[in-house]
């Protein structure tokens, strides 16, 4: 059994996974087996993904099965102490994957390490130093669009891993775990699937560290974006404010989160002739049906709950900024929106604003 399990779910784009394949393999650490999840492409991904990897593991959908499914079938399918997701618009540095294991090794009450991505056309800049979440409702990205200049150069604990490169313990997933084994919340389809495990692993008692010398460069949304992303994320964003932030955490910031959707809504209608506007309307409108209709709490202990409070970003002073446009990849563009810079706090989120 080797230490670590690697998933790439990808559909189509085989030329974007075989080089994200190539770079794996130049990898210092070879103590890895290779899960890539086709998840329904019409290309030939078995064949792109063996001329790089002949004894990868390739397993398929038929049909698209939504990316925290692929990401569930894939590491059910293993056995490895760590789980290493990697998108497949990603290029890692030979010592990635080493250093994650590196770190986790080191910090033994942590369920995840998080990769620190740069931009992939842009290699100064940052993407993501670790993820964040604020007490406004919404991800981000801390030291996103920031030049890499060695300000976040400290292992350190953050909220939570970006799943576009993260590393996992797997004890800590099968702890988290739904009754049937999932990891991954499948109704999220994708987008927040990363935030809503990031939330349970944070309840459950585990941390999560950021490992500055893992590095890798992320062509930002290649292989997703648009309507879809503009959709799932708007929708997702409300799923899980509602379903896994703690209600002794909810319960002060309800304002808040109200107000940030709101604001959001009555921008992203400034823009409704745009498709991923449109799609953004209708995510909303779902993820508000949901909030209204769920009976699903997250529970947490008090003291995780004082734990978490500590990791959480604060609201700017420049109000209802709306949903992180790292997130939203290239859509945030085409609903006319714009990113911001850093919050109040000294952290960095990723956020759209009109």
């Amino acid at each position: 059994m080797t230490t670590v399990d690697v998933v790439v779910p990808t559909l189509n784009a085989s030329n974007l996974l075989r080089e994200c394949l190539i770079h794996l393999a130049r990898s210092s650490f070879q103590d890895f087996t290779l899960f890539v999840y086709d998840d329904g492409s019409t290309e030939d991904v078995a064949a792109a993904v063996r001329a790089v990897f002949p004894t990868a593991h390739v397993l398929r959908s038929e049909s698209n099965r939504g990316l925290a499914h692929g990401c569930n079938r894939a590491i059910r399918a293993g056995s490895s102490e760590f789980v290493a997701l990697l998108n497949n618009d990603v290029e890692v540095t030979t010592e990635w994957l080493c250093e994650l294991v590196a770190c986790a090794r080191r910090r033994q009450d942590a369920g995840s390490i998080a990769s620190k991505l740069l931009l992939w056309d842009r290699r100064s800049q940052i993407h993501s130093a670790g993820d964040t979440y604020s007490f406004r409702g919404v991800a981000g990205n801390r030291g996103v669009w920031m030049e890499d200049t060695g300000q976040f150069d400290s292992e350190a604990q953050v909220f939570a891993a970006c799943g576009g490169a993260a590393l996992y313990r797997r004890a800590a997933l099968n702890a988290v775990a739904f009754p049937d084994g999932s990891v991954f919340d499948e109704r999220l389809f994708m987008y927040y699937e990363d935030v809503d495990l990031a939330w349970r692993l944070q309840c459950a008692g585990f941390t999560c560290y950021f490992a500055p010398r893992a590095v890798v460069y992320h062509r930002l949304s290649s292989t997703a974006g648009g309507e879809l992303a503009s959709y799932y994320v708007a929708r997702n964003a409300l799923r899980v404010a509602h379903d896994r932030v703690p209600a002794a955490i909810r319960r002060g910031n309800r304002l808040r989160i109200a107000a940030t959707h709101a604001g959001r809504v009555l921008r992203t209608l400034t823009h409704v002739r745009e498709p991923a506007a449109r799609a953004s309307l209708s995510g909303t409108a779902a993820g508000i049906v949901h909030v209204l209709s769920s009976t699903e709490q997250a529970h947490c202990p008090r003291e995780q709950c004082e734990r978490i409070r500590g990791l959480l970003t604060h609201p700017s002073s420049e109000p209802f900024r709306g949903i992180p446009v790292a997130r939203l990849g290239n859509c945030a563009t085409a609903a006319g929106l714009r990113p911001v810079v850093g919050v109040d706090d000294g952290s960095s989120s990723s956020v759209a604003n009109a």
